[in-house]
């Protein structure tokens, strides 16, 4: 968990468009084009992990 919500601070900041044009072909563009990318380049971590909604999860409270 911890190394999925370093990756989106590191990635995070390079996905800042100035206007409506730019956020348009940015979207685009990562929706198809970076998942491809990332499995090339080892990060099918991110993309490939799933969570299972519906399994119960253990209390960590004590």
């Amino acid at each position: 968990m911890e190394k999925g919500v370093a990756e989106g601070r590191k990635r995070g900041n390079s996905k800042l468009a100035t206007g409506p044009v730019q956020a348009f072909f940015r979207d685009a563009f990562m929706s198809v084009v970076i998942p491809m990318i990332a499995k090339k380049k080892g990060h099918s971590w991110i993309f490939d992990h799933r969570i299972d909604f519906d399994e119960p999860v253990a209390s960590t409270a004590a």
